[in-house]
């Protein structure tokens, strides 16, 4: 564990501004204060990653509500691929951190790392409705909206172990959820045979006819010209997971996303459940007509 005189060695050979090292003498002559954090930040710019850290964690541990140092450890655990401990640090807190922007930010990437699409979808939904969304956190969402959650999933963890940040949570693989049926033969003409475990899985099948398809791309454009976003969000988003080889759904995702976040109108956040019950109606009602005419076939 580090001590004050091991910590006030290290800050003496510093070459620290006159700001900085009022900072430290004060941090020194009260060590119980809330002047850790200051110290903590000048220590990891100077590349001392692991005593910053341990004076945050000791400082945190004494100022439990002191909710500027906790998302500074929070963003910290993050950043050495400590995720739960990240986490931990956002949803333990005794004072909510439901407004911080940036403790929101840091749990909806645990949140996805973590693989808890239910919360990842709060906080987007919560981040976008408060016009909150960097860079970073935008384009998480726009992976989400296009390619799905797993497929989010994998590509952030990639990208964080390009980065450097090697993710410590143990359910690390993600299957892809392509599945390609081309090397079936069928048995009975314009019907193809599919092992019966896939027609029965989670997996979404494109059975939409054309009209369909163009009524949905009305329905959809309708509801941007209702100002209803998260309505034509929704629907561009099933597309887009439809057709993943149609570059207009996605773009129309980007455009839509950026609409949103300018009216920043928490009534027009999708309603997720609704979603889901309807995506689940579309495949029962596919393996269902699956199974139809495959019964037909064999009674004829």
């Amino acid at each position: 564990m580090i001590t004050l005189g091991h910590m006030a060695a290290i800050l003496d050979n510093l070459p620290l501004t006159r700001n900085d090292r009022a900072l430290v003498d004060k941090f020194i002559q009260d060590p119980d204060g809330r002047g850790f954090l200051s110290v903590a930040e000048i220590l990891n710019e100077f590349n001392y990653t692991d005593e910053s850290l341990e004076l945050l964690q000791i400082g945190v541990a004494k100022h439990k509500r002191y909710t500027a140092a906790r998302v500074v450890l929070a963003k910290s655990f993050f950043a050495r691929g400590m995720i739960e401990e990240a986490l931990d640090m956002i949803e333990n807190s005794p004072v909510s951190l439901h407004l911080n922007i940036m403790a929101q930010k840091i749990k909806l990437k645990a949140m996805l790392i973590l693989n808890n699409e239910k919360k990842f979808r709060q906080v987007l939904d919560h981040l976008i409705s408060s016009n909150a969304l960097d860079e970073e956190c935008e384009r998480l969402g726009q992976h989400y909206y296009i390619d799905g959650f797993a497929k989010a999933r994998a590509g952030y963890i990639q990208d964080l172990s390009k980065r450097g940040i090697v993710v410590n949570y143990s359910d690390m693989t993600v299957s892809d959820a392509n599945v390609s049926y081309s090397h079936v033969k069928p048995a009975i003409a314009d019907l193809a045979v599919l092992p019966v475990a896939d027609i029965f899985s989670a997996g979404e099948q494109d059975r939409s006819p054309a009209a369909v398809v163009l009524e949905t791309e009305t329905m959809a454009q309708v509801y941007e010209d209702q100002g209803q976003y998260s309505s034509a969000l929704q629907v561009y988003s099933r597309l887009a997971k439809k057709h993943p080889t149609n570059s207009f759904y996605q773009q129309k995702i980007v455009e839509t996303i950026q609409l949103l976040k300018k009216t920043s109108n928490p009534e027009y956040l999708v309603n997720f459940g609704v979603v889901a019950k309807v995506e689940q109606y579309d495949r029962i009602n596919f393996k269902m007509e699956v199974c139809r005419r495959f019964l037909q076939r064999l009674s004829c």
